[in-house]
């Protein structure tokens, strides 16, 4: 699953959150490739799908990713997000603070992964990631356990939102819409709940490192059972999950290191940049020559996957000419 948002005029990158102006293009590539490597893996006994979780994208762009067996679901969550949420500041240092927000508003809407309830489970990847392969145990959920990710984690929040696997659950949804609806506060975190962090939910903290001037950790280093909600990402996807999964319903559990095979391109930088030639790219290109490009030449006639396949194509021979500058 993936999140999508059109950002008002003058705000940001097409956020998928963060595909950085590849917007549906990029999730129609890494979509493709994700599905392609775990269905592989998985066998042909289990059934994938793809979605999209988006609040505004253009129909005929829901369409186009439709037509390469997408499903897109639209979502009032943004919405909520951007009523409720006021006058928060963000701690994301390498973007404006309009753009950060902007970001969290998206973020928000993950938590429409846990309302897909004819589902086992669902895999949320942020849409700056690639998966070079998994084993069966990264879908397999403990009893009782209902979010499982990525981690220990880490020195600026108490998990990682950029892979996420989720059992749905109505009643877990409903309560993470309802704690939007509430509002969120650094004093009392999300719905004004006072909910305390707790000194065992955070182990990769450390206090004794420089990192304990900083202001999102700060208030629990001084007090772990603090109801203040500082860390990274505590104003959407992090603190809703955190708030849900840790404290309300004890139901989290770390993804086993080695099932998921992933790379993650976080933060504002992307393979698909012009100008970006760094040598792990590389892994991008090749998964997109592998199976993301063929499967939307297949798609060809749908326009705006021909506009999809020559963005890429362009971005792929910039790259390929910064890389062989820079190996000269």
């Amino acid at each position: 699953m993936y999140v999508f948002s059109e950002p008002p005029e003058g705000i940001g990158q097409k956020s998928g959150p963060y595909a950085n102006g590849m917007g549906e293009c990029a999730i129609a590539a890494l979509g493709l490739q994700a599905k392609s490597v775990i269905s592989e893996r998985m066998g042909p006994s289990n059934v994938f799908d793809v979605f999209v979780v988006t609040d505004n994208m253009a129909e005929d762009r829901a369409a186009a990713l439709e037509s390469i067996g997408f499903k897109v679901i639209r979502s009032d969550i943004g919405d909520i997000y951007s009523e409720q949420v006021t006058n928060v500041s963000t701690y994301y240092s390498h973007t404006s603070e309009v753009d950060a927000l902007q970001k969290m508003r998206v973020c928000s809407m993950k938590i429409v992964a846990a309302s897909l309830v004819d589902y086992d489970a669902v895999l949320y990847l942020d849409a700056d990631m690639t998966i070079a392969g998994t084993k069966p145990a990264a879908f397999e959920m403990p009893q009782g356990v209902e979010l499982m990710t990525q981690g220990p984690c880490c020195a600026n929040a108490p998990l990682a939102a950029g892979v996420m696997l989720i059992r749905p659950n109505m009643t877990a949804y409903d309560d993470m819409r309802s704690m939007i609806q509430a509002g969120f506060s650094r004093r009392l975190g999300w719905g004004n709940r006072g909910l305390h962090i707790g000194p065992t939910r955070w182990p990769a903290i450390n206090c004794s490192t420089s990192v304990k001037n900083t202001k999102w950790v700060d208030a629990y280093c001084k007090d772990p059972n603090t109801s203040r909600w500082d860390f990274v990402g505590a104003e959407s996807d992090k603190g809703l999950f955190f708030a849900e999964y840790f404290i309300e319903r004890a139901s989290h559990k770390i993804l086993a290191t080695d099932s998921l095979d992933e790379r993650h391109w976080w933060g504002p930088h992307k393979p698909w940049m012009k100008g970006r030639c760094a040598n792990k790219d590389q892994a991008f290109w090749d998964s997109w020559h592998n199976v993301s490009r063929p499967a939307m030449r297949k798609r060809r006639e749908v326009p705006f996957m021909s506009q999809c396949i020559s963005s890429f194509d362009d971005a792929e021979t910039h790259f390929q000419r910064c890389y062989a500058s820079k190996q000269a």
